[in-house]
């Protein structure tokens, strides 16, 4: 029961600060996301990446549906270099969340 809500509660918090990273980065590049639309889509991706394949397909799946969502969900117009250059900052913006995260609850 324990591992089941460490999960959950793992996901959620990832797609938290995955849709803050999504919605900053949208700023960042002058895009228009909602926060909400943000916390959708990396919760979507995060959920894909549950999914028992293999590990270089579950990545491949994940940025795919990352990039398609922002494309119909978004202002972005063209999926390159628009929706990639937003999945990247995020990605970033993300990474960085990560690292400050584990430097809180060294």
């Amino acid at each position: 029961m324990y591992l089941i809500l460490i999960a959950i509660t793992s996901l959620l918090v990832q797609a938290v600060v995955g849709g803050t990273a999504l919605w900053l980065a949208a700023k960042i590049t002058k895009e228009h996301l909602l926060w909400k639309t943000g916390f959708i889509i990396a919760l979507l991706s995060s959920l894909v990446y549950l999914l028992p394949l293999g590990g270089l397909l579950t990545a491949i799946l994940s940025i795919g549906l990352t990039l398609f969502l922002l494309y119909k969900w978004s202002s972005v117009d063209n999926i390159w270099p628009h929706a990639v250059l937003l999945a990247v900052v995020a990605g970033i913006l993300q990474s960085f969340a990560r690292f400050l995260l584990l430097m809180m609850f060294q």
